[in-house]
């Protein structure tokens, strides 16, 4: 068995740079091609799920390389931790 697609679920809107409302996706799921044919695996149902899935390309490896490394640089995007005191919480 491979996986051979992604399927994705809608799951609301945005405005690009130039102002257009998109429709964004969130993945939920694989397809899988198994010995008697494709198999579809939910991994998650996105809370305002309108019932339709769309089946999406698998990500290229330097697309993932390029999620990954965003991942790293934002993972504390906007803090600076090494200037909290353990006795002193800003909140």
């Amino acid at each position: 068995m491979s996986r051979i697609a992604i399927l994705r679920a809608k799951n609301g809107s945005y405005k690009d740079k130039a102002g257009q409302e998109k429709t964004s996706y969130i993945t939920v799921g694989s397809v899988i091609d198994g010995k008697n044919g494709r198999m579809y695996k939910l991994d998650s149902i996105p809370v305002n799920f309108d019932g339709w899935l769309y089946e999406g390309e698998l990500p290229t490896q330097q697309s993932r390389n390029t999620l990954e490394s965003g991942k790293q640089k934002n993972d504390h995007a906007g803090t600076n931790w090494e200037s909290f005191d353990d006795k002193e919480i800003p909140f």
